[in-house]
């Protein structure tokens, strides 16, 4: 109001310049209960044991391993999901039990893995993830297999979506819930 009066003449100055606007609010982020996580990690563990009891080999035992991998490190260390797919195989693989995070401010956390995180990360690395010239744990499964990221030239990246909305994307398929949106 104060701002029209000045804008207009009929004040000499505006008052109102002193005092700071308020800001828009920001909404909270979304959140699944404990519960959710709890049934999301025990359909992906089960998932897995299914297909290894099938024998199953190829790109649904590789989804199926990176899937409880994701979830796992996810529920367990608290991680931002740029922090996630940011992660790299060495500050992975440094030490059995811990795993060096890059968090905002370019910040290095050393965070400790339970028995249960630690060993679907290493199996993950391991039996599921394979060779790959990507730094990152977390590739795009079409690049998995692919010796460089050279071989691709229009690929944009070799890193999964890195919002929570992307990450829900990618799990909704899976587990047959609602993405986040």
């Amino acid at each position: 109001f104060h701002r029209f009066l000045h804008g207009d003449g009929l004040a000499k100055d505006n008052p109102a310049t002193a005092i700071e606007s308020p800001r828009a609010a920001r909404p909270l982020p979304k959140v699944i209960s404990q519960g959710d996580v709890e049934a999301l990690i025990a359909a992906a563990r089960s998932r897995l044991t299914i297909l290894k009891s099938k024998a199953a080999k190829g790109m649904a035992l590789i989804k199926a391993w990176r899937m409880l991998c994701l979830l796992e490190l996810l529920y367990a260390t608290g991680l931002r999901v740029s922090e996630l797919v940011g992660l790299t195989v060495r500050a992975a693989t440094a030490e059995r039990d811990f795993i060096m995070v890059r968090g905002k401010g370019r910040l290095h956390d050393r965070l400790p893995l339970l028995d249960d995180v630690g060993e679907a990360l290493a199996l993950y690395l391991r039996e599921a993830r394979g060779p790959s010239a990507s730094r990152r744990v977390f590739i795009l499964l079409p690049m998995m297999s692919m010796p460089t990221d050279a071989t691709m030239p229009n690929m944009k990246s070799s890193t999964p979506p890195s919002t929570a909305e992307g990450i829900s994307a990618m799990m909704a398929p899976t587990f047959g819930i609602n993405a986040i949106t």
